[in-house]
């Protein structure tokens, strides 16, 4: 069977732990809280751990029409509310990557202030499992049921085991086991980057760009 949604990663994780399936996430686990609210950080921990390319998008920001910053700034926009973290570029020009902005500030609201009037955001999406690289939908089933299992099996030991095979040990900083090899896997999956060359003062001075002389 396909792990198209959120409930077939938990019910996977289920499988691994050797418990029975949930109807919906919003059944309650043994502590008394829904399954909901103990899925969605982990997952959110996994997706933060790096810009995977299956979770980056790029959209415009919408410009909030009589709002005045109140740090100085010229406009203020929203930013989109299914990323995970801050987003990893600002842009004046999604087609221009040297067009970065880098003067700009958020606040507790989840707005940028910035004196760009027409500004995207690169940014980490909550995606669907349906999008996820494979081997980062394994490695995200282990940290699901690490998270899960001493809630569903009182093991605490199982769970110190399935953390391990899904981050690796502690100074691995939740980079290690499965995971690592899902970081490797999305990184042959990125294009190169050139390197715009108004960012590298050498290369400017020497009259060049990213790719050789002008």
């Amino acid at each position: 069977m396909a792990i198209t949604s959120d409930l077939d990663i938990v019910n996977a994780a289920c499988a691994l732990l050797s418990v029975d399936p949930l109807q919906a996430l919003t059944d309650e686990l043994p502590g008394g809280q829904a399954a909901q609210t103990l899925y969605e950080p982990i997952i959110d921990l996994c997706l933060g751990l790096a810009p995977w390319s299956f979770a980056r998008r790029t959209q415009q920001l919408g410009r909030l029409a009589g709002v005045t910053s109140p740090l100085g700034f010229a406009h203020v926009h929203q930013l989109p509310a299914n990323r995970v973290g801050p987003p990893e570029r600002l842009l004046a020009d999604p087609s221009r990557p040297g067009s970065a902005v880098w003067a700009f500030d958020y606040d507790e609201e989840g707005r940028v202030h910035s004196d760009a009037e027409i500004l995207y955001a690169q940014y980490t999406a909550r995606v669907l499992p349906a999008m996820w690289h494979p081997v980062f939908r394994a490695a995200a089933i282990h940290a699901v049921a690490a998270g899960f299992c001493e809630l569903l099996t009182g093991n605490s030991t199982m769970a110190a085991e399935m953390q391990a095979k899904a981050f690796g040990t502690p100074s691995e900083a939740y980079r290690g086991g499965m995971m690592r090899a899902a970081l490797s896997a999305d990184a042959r999956a990125k294009p190169a980057r050139n390197l715009p060359a108004h960012s590298n003062p050498l290369l400017a001075a020497w009259g060049t760009d990213a790719t050789g002389w002008r």
